[in-house]
């Protein structure tokens, strides 16, 4: 493994309120709050993802995702990865 690797400062996410709505059978909306701050970044990154998913015989499959910036929300102490 490269040095460069082993020395790296990967960023601190949080994730938190997740809430799954089902649109018809089969076809799934996942909607939770998170965080990323880079370890050069004086700020953290507020963003809710969004992701849809699809039942696929006995496998869910995304088929597609977005992270959208939102206003700053109480992080839970006990959410940090």
């Amino acid at each position: 493994m490269s040095s460069r690797i082993l020395d790296e400062v990967l960023p601190i996410f949080t994730q938190q309120d997740y809430q799954i709505r089902m649109l018809v059978e089969g076809l799934a909306q996942l909607i939770y709050k998170a965080t990323i701050k880079g370890p050069n970044d004086l700020a953290v990154s507020y963003f809710v993802p969004y992701s849809t998913w699809k039942l696929s015989g006995q496998t869910w499959q995304m088929l597609f995702h977005q992270g959208t910036s939102c206003e700053p929300f109480d992080v839970f102490s006990n959410n940090v990865q």
